[in-house]
């Protein structure tokens, strides 16, 4: 379970947001505030994977001191820090900080980043977001999608998953269960074609359609799983 601490004087907003986000994603979390008050090198309070501290009008004077602090305390948190104030860009720079979001916060690009946290965090421990998983629930996938060093997939119930990893080797693992490369990022289970058009794919079921690549499409025809359809 990942563990995400809040900070600053919008920790209902902030705490709101990333719950959403991660509720999406179906990941399992633990989201608590915190006080940089009693923060030491020493500390005992518990690991927090990700941190998340924002520093708006009412901090303008915080001590930066107590921020290294806890940087010195969880070294292995990646740290997000939100303000409007040039100081704590500046810190954010010095100790290295995951992300640094200037305000007003930008909503989807916090999502963006924090999903890419997330993911750096859950890369030693993917008991259910690996290969196995793939080829083990081939028949429930409808598409894989490469983005950003991740793949991103549908199943049949409509239901998105993510986690690290390339589509070269996501076909590898897939090469006996009847999938097929449409586009340079994309690979399609052909069990869920319905139709193929000019440049789309047409899906089973009302689940969308995807584009495909010409020299893609040539060889898809050649898919003996899908002659019946052209």
């Amino acid at each position: 379970m990942l563990g995400i601490g809040i900070y600053g004087d919008q920790k209902n907003q902030i705490h709101n947001l990333i719950s959403e986000i991660l509720k999406k994603g179906k990941y399992d979390f633990h989201l608590s505030s915190f006080s940089l008050e009693n923060i030491s090198e020493n500390s005992s309070n518990d690991y927090y994977d990700i941190a998340v501290l924002y520093f708006g009008e009412n901090f303008k004077n915080q001590s930066l001191d107590k921020l290294k602090k806890f940087h010195l305390s969880f070294p292995k948190t990646l740290l997000f820090i939100i303000s409007d104030n040039q100081d704590y860009v500046s810190f954010a720079f010095e100790i290295n900080a995951f992300q640094f979001f200037f305000l007003p916060l930008k909503e989807d690009l916090f999502e963006k980043e924090l999903i890419r946290a997330v993911l750096l965090k859950e890369r030693k421990n993917l008991p259910f977001r690996s290969y196995a998983f793939l080829e083990n629930h081939a028949e429930e996938i409808v598409y894989i999608r490469a983005e950003n060093h991740c793949l991103n997939f549908l199943t049949r119930k409509g239901e998105h998953y993510i986690f690290p990893g390339s589509i070269k080797a996501a076909q590898e693992a897939l090469k006996l269960s009847g999938y097929a490369r449409i586009y340079k990022s994309l690979l399609v289970n052909v069990y869920y074609i319905q139709e193929v058009k000019k440049d789309r794919v047409i899906l089973k079921n009302g689940l969308g359609n995807l584009p495909i690549g010409r020299a893609y499409k040539k060889i898809l025809q050649q898919n003996s799983c899908i002659k019946s359809i052209y």
